[in-house]
């Protein structure tokens, strides 16, 4: 079974991923590892409100958060058995 990603949020310019376990993985600004993170664990969850003010977490913009994770949800949705090999 899956532990999926339940929380997603902005921290220090990076996405933060927390998973339904409570594992937080690695801190991230490559839309390429967020797709491979989303296409391993899936997704069952929520933007925290700080992706919506991204620019008080390090981002410059409030909405290039958002914009990072949307990135990387296009990749994972190209990519049906996304693997480190296909990125």
């Amino acid at each position: 079974m899956k532990n999926p990603i339940e929380f997603v949020s902005a921290k220090n310019g990076k996405i933060e991923m927390r998973l339904k376990d409570s594992t937080i993985l690695p801190l991230t600004d490559d839309p390429k590892m967020i797709a491979l993170a989303v296409g391993s664990h899936g997704l069952e969850g929520y933007l925290t409100s700080s992706m919506d003010f991204a620019n008080e977490h390090g981002f410059p913009r409030p909405n290039s958060a958002r914009h990072l994770f949307e990135q990387g949800m296009a990749i994972a949705a190209e990519h049906e058995n996304i693997n480190l090999l296909e990125l």
